[in-house]
């Protein structure tokens, strides 16, 4: 469906004659108008990426404002209603009195954004290892990314992301030293329960991903900080726990005795350089 199409369907409820940018029966009342004034881009710092938005206007008329007014609080509730793609915020109201027409009218405003529900991809390396131990093994259940646009646009809640954010290397002559800084960012609504909530998810991630943990062979996960944060989207407000864990491993440096030796070359001799080769030659090549 449509956007237009979308918001009709959400205020249907009203039970009321509904037009989508005027009215085109003027002496049927009350009447609902709706429209899409704009468009706009979603900004949070954590997302939600890709999203749509929409500003949209719903203006209730009517001879009496009380049931103008009544009306338009039954709009309210109808895009405050939870829906599992979108996040409908009501941003303004406004009533005004037309003396001309006898009309009293009452204006709502609302964010409209339209979340892209993306597909986790199958993930892999460290990433894939971290969304593996915690899957379905905390009150998250399935809802674990390892990758920060589907994270951002997840409306099921509460949910995980996975992410490597740096990779420090100390080169030595044998092996090289990697310590990767890998953050698990725990997300949910706020609430006046929603620390315990988060709390509790915190403790089970870190019970999983501490002690003898391998994410890969010869390696050592460490328990290095945790972080509260909070973001926001409209009216809607969340509570954040960023969890960061060390993972220290090696990988060894290629060495030259592993290297395949060349013990010849063919060399072209010319004198003009857009000219075929004058000379063909095969050197041997010096091995010590």
């Amino acid at each position: 469906m449509t956007i237009e199409e979308t918001l009709a369907s959400w205020i249907s409820g009203l039970s009321l004659p509904i037009y989508s940018v005027v009215n085109t029966n003027a002496q049927n009342l009350p009447s609902v108008i709706y429209a899409i004034e704009g468009e706009f881009t979603p900004e949070d710092d954590n997302g939600p990426y890709t999203a749509k938005g929409y500003r949209a206007s719903i203006v209730i008329s009517n001879t009496s404002y009380q049931t103008a007014y009544a009306i338009a609080n039954d709009a309210r509730a109808a895009l405050n209603l939870p829906r599992s793609d979108f996040l409908v915020t009501v941003v303004d109201r406004s009533d005004s009195y037309d003396a001309s027409t006898g009309l009293y009218s009452v204006a709502i405003t609302a964010e409209i954004i339209e979340l892209q529900i993306l597909t986790e991809p199958q993930q892999t390396g460290v990433r894939g290892a971290v969304r593996s131990m915690l899957l379905n093994n905390t009150d998250c259940g399935p809802n674990v990314f390892g990758s920060r646009i589907a994270f951002a646009n997840c409306n099921q809640l509460p949910c995980i992301n996975i992410r490597i954010d740096t990779i420090d290397i100390e080169n030595n002559n044998d092996d090289d030293l990697y310590t990767a800084e890998i953050e698990v960012r725990v997300k949910l609504p706020s609430s006046v329960d929603s620390e315990n909530q988060i709390e509790a998810i915190v403790e089970q991630v870190t019970s999983i991903l501490t002690g003898d943990v391998k994410l890969i062979p010869d390696s050592l996960l460490k328990l290095s900080r945790i972080d509260s944060e909070y973001s926001s989207v409209g009216r809607f407000s969340f509570e954040e726990r960023r969890i960061e864990f060390e993972l220290d491993y090696y990988q060894s440096v290629l060495s030259s005795d592993s290297l395949a030796q060349f013990i010849t070359a063919d060399a072209d001799w010319t004198i003009n350089e857009n000219e075929e080769p004058e000379a063909k030659d095969t050197l041997t090549l010096p091995q010590d």
